[in-house]
C-alpha cells in the first residue's frame, strides 16, 4: 500500500511539466537476500517493527488483494494520488 502509493506518484504526467518525479527513498532489496519481514520495509516510509520480522500475508481490503502489516491505517493509493493531482497552491 505505501509503496504502491509512491509507485504512482512517480508515474510521469503532462500536468507536471518540468517538475522532478519522486524517487523512493532507500535500498531496494538484493535478489536471492531477502531478510525476513516485508521486502518493501527498506524502502516504505510507514515501515514498523512488524514489517521488518513478519512477512505479511496477502488479503483482501476494499476490493484490493495486498500484503501490507498496515493497510488498514492506509488511504486507498488512487485517492491519495487524485488528492495530489488535484490539490490547489
Amino acid at each position: 500500500a505505501p509503496y504502491t502509493a509512491g509507485l504512482l506518484a512517480s508515474l510521469p504526467r503532462n500536468a507536471l511539466p518540468g517538475r522532478r518525479l519522486p524517487a523512493l527513498r532507500g535500498t531496494p532489496p538484493v535478489p536471492g537476500a531477502l531478510s525476513p519481514g516485508c521486502a518493501f520495509a527498506p524502502r516504505c516510509p510507514l515501515a514498523a517493527d512488524p514489517c521488518r520480522t513478519a512477512e505479511p500475508e496477502p488479503r483482501q481490503l476494499d476490493g484490493r488483494l495486498l500484503a501490507c502489516h498496515r493497510a488498514e491505517e492506509l488511504p486507498h493509493p488512487a485517492h491519495a494520488l487524485f488528492l495530489k493531482e488535484h490539490q490547489t497552491a
